[in-house]
């Protein structure tokens, strides 16, 4: 294995991670700085409303830093879970932490434009949301932009009109059409035609129907068989992140004891 951990000084190799140099000297030192600023910001969150904004978004910058520390998602996951997990901030709560310290402005400006947002984390979703990707649109050349979500929705409208008429002079005419589009250097493909849709979607729920029956034949074969072994295999496969196989343990805990 390529050894992208000694440039911090630090061994991964167990559960903790361990300063093993004087080289990491001063990286311990500036990791213990970030964690204690990570900590006075959940102190100002705890301190109540007046306090909360800021003091996620001094959380977050702290964890920011820290993410530049090392080299890799996992790593720095392995570092917050050996230096932060009695904090018990949930993961989400830190994505949303980290997000919101990268650019405070366009937080404050969720804040404004959605009164009923109070949250980072829920100013975070509402980002996540707005950046999602115009429904019924797949890039398919590089080279043109994708419509907006108003050109996707005329482009459809024309891809539409074509598809469902007989006329050839109809269709030539809604081809003009689409034609000065690809000429305005729009991705006209990329927009996807009811009929395709239609498709597309009986397709999906045509394969997730196949594989649905072939997970619950496995899953009924394991647990009838007790095969502890393959079940451990695919529960960290499907959850590969140690947070987010705690995160499940707890889930999973917690619907069980509720039953």
């Amino acid at each position: 294995m390529e050894d992208d951990e000694g440039w911090l000084g630090i061994d991964f190799s167990g559960v903790r991670p361990v300063i093993n140099s004087q080289a990491g000297h001063n990286q311990k030192s500036e990791l213990d700085a970030i964690v204690e600023d990570a900590l006075r910001g959940l102190a100002m969150v705890k301190q109540g409303e007046e306090h909360t904004i800021a003091g996620w978004i001094t959380y977050g910058v702290a964890l920011n830093k820290g993410r530049e520390m090392f080299p890799s998602d996992e790593q720095f996951g392995r570092w917050v879970m050996a230096n932060l997990a009695n904090t018990d901030v949930h993961p989400k709560d830190r994505q949303a932490a980290m997000w919101a310290a990268e650019d405070p402005d366009r937080l404050y400006k969720i804040l404004e434009q959605n009164p009923k947002v109070t949250t980072v984390r829920g100013a975070h979703a509402k980002w996540k949301k707005g950046q999602k990707p115009t429904v019924g649109v797949v890039p398919t050349n590089p080279d043109l932009r994708l419509p907006d979500q108003k050109e996707a929705e005329r482009i459809k409208n024309l891809k539409d009109r074509q598809a469902s008429t007989d006329s050839e002079a109809e269709k030539e005419a809604v081809q003009k059409k689409l034609d000065k589009y690809k000429e305005q250097g729009v991705d006209v493909d990329a927009v996807v035609d009811q009929k395709q849709e239609d498709q597309n979607r009986d397709e999906y729920f045509r394969e997730k129907a196949t594989r649905d029956e072939i997970a619950i034949r496995i899953a009924t074969k394991l647990v009838e068989q007790a095969n502890i072994r393959v079940i451990k295999t695919l529960v960290l496969h499907a959850f590969p992140n140690t947070e987010e196989l705690e995160q499940a343990e707890l889930d999973y805990t917690t619907q069980y004891e509720g039953a």
